[in-house]
Formats: C-alpha cells, sequence, structure tokens
C-alpha cells in the first residue's frame, strides 16, 4: 500500500539520496528542510506503508497565480507503478488551492523518459533554459493550465 502525504523532518535525508539516485541532483538536507516549512510550497512524499519507505517526492512553490514543479522523483525499482502521476495529481490541486492558474517546470532535456511522462499529463513545451543544471544541462521548460 502506498500513501503520499506531506514530507515529515525524518524524511529529509531520504529524499536528499533519492534525488541524488534518480535525478542525479544533490539537496543539502538544510535546503529540503527549509522548503518543507515554506506557506507557498507544497513537499509530497509517496511512501510504502508497510516498510515506511521513502519511494518518491515532489516539491513545488506557487506565486503570482504560477506554480513550480522544482522536483519530482521516484525511485527506479518502483517506476511504472503511478506513483508520479500520484504525486503530480496531488502538486497540481495543492496549487489550484493556493491560487495557480498554471504549473511549470524544467525537465532535463537529456531525459526523453522525463519529457514523455510530462507530455502524457498534459504539459506543453514552453522554452529551453540553458545550463539550468548542476551539469550544465539545458532544461526544457514545460507548462501546464490548471
Amino acid at each position: 500500500m502506498l500513501v503520499v502525504e506531506p514530507v515529515r523532518n525524518t524524511d529529509v535525508d531520504p529524499v536528499a539520496r533519492l534525488a541524488v539516485q534518480t535525478l542525479h541532483e544533490r539537496y543539502s538536507p538544510e535546503w529540503l528542510a527549509e522548503h518543507a516549512n515554506l506557506d507557498n510550497g507544497t513537499f509530497l512524499v509517496a511512501r510504502d506503508v508497510p516498510t515506511n519507505q521513502v519511494v518518491g517526492f515532489a516539491l513545488a512553490q506557487s506565486g503570482d497565480a504560477e506554480g513550480h514543479l522544482l522536483a519530482l522523483a521516484v525511485d527506479s525499482q518502483r517506476r511504472g507503478q503511478g506513483i508520479g502521476r500520484a504525486l503530480l495529481s496531488d502538486v497540481r490541486e495543492q496549487m489550484r488551492r493556493k491560487g495557480a492558474m498554471r504549473l511549470t517546470l524544467d525537465v532535463r532535456w537529456d531525459d526523453s523518459g522525463a519529457r514523455l511522462f510530462y507530455a502524457r499529463q498534459g504539459f506543453a513545451p514552453a522554452g529551453i533554459k540553458e545550463g539550468v543544471y548542476s551539469d550544465g544541462t539545458d532544461a526544457l521548460e514545460m507548462a501546464k493550465p490548471l
């Protein structure tokens, strides 16, 4: 059984490890903990209830009638089980409640699987951002009305 719920303080380290493993990005536990407490933010985890293991997370912020998905990751061994869709659905709903009319995100230009995932969720290309990621990789900005 899986549950999507707000992040707990004890989830910060597992989320940081998952980000490195799946996104190849390093988020400090302090940065993650700060985002867990933002009024305009949404920080969710997907938790495997029997093991209490964090198997996915989503982090977003809202402002000026627009939400931005900062990160979404699912454990590579758990992909294809609807976890990413569940996290994204909850993020969209929470961003709507915070007044966002549109949700944007950046996806690695070289990650065709992620680009396809977001396209299947109704996101459309909105531009290219150069050198967004820590290794210098460009990002495809995508957006979807809420």
